[in-house]
């Protein structure tokens, strides 16, 4: 059952407040995950489990590599991922980083960036791959 944000208490720090008043804004969306607010030692502090699908938030995944060659002097690198998120679940497979790619060999990646679109479709932004010291453009 979902319980919406309650943002009707104000702690008196106005910073906190706004982030409180967006947070209940993306939970009426249905696209945050449920918000604490706490006593701790130190005063009220909020806690927040972050969201899965906030279209267009960068997020690490991480990445297992499946296919493609690498890159020469002539052409980049054309790795592609089978991608989970840091708990293991599945966000795609086959995929091709978004960021293109320099001319040269590389070392496949092990992580990288990904985010979701507003229709709930997972793209791996970019692949933390490393450039090698073959196949420089000429």
């Amino acid at each position: 059952m979902h319980h919406p944000i309650s943002t009707h208490h104000h702690s008196g720090n106005e910073a906190f407040d706004r982030l409180v008043e967006e947070v209940a804004r993306l939970d009426r969306l249905s696209v945050a995950a449920p918000l604490r607010l706490c006593n701790g030692p130190g005063g009220k502090t909020l806690s927040i489990a972050m969201p899965r699908k906030i279209p267009g938030l960068l997020f690490v995944v991480n990445l297992t590599q499946n296919s493609g060659a690498n890159g020469t002097n002539t052409t980049a690198a054309t790795w592609t991922y089978n991608v989970t998120d840091l708990a293991g679940k599945s966000l795609g497979t086959n995929l091709s980083p978004q960021r293109p790619r320099a001319w040269g060999t590389a070392a496949a990646a092990t992580m990288g960036m990904g985010y979701f679109d507003t229709s709930g479709v997972f793209y791996l932004a970019e692949a933390w791959e490393t450039a090698g010291s073959g196949g420089c453009p000429t």
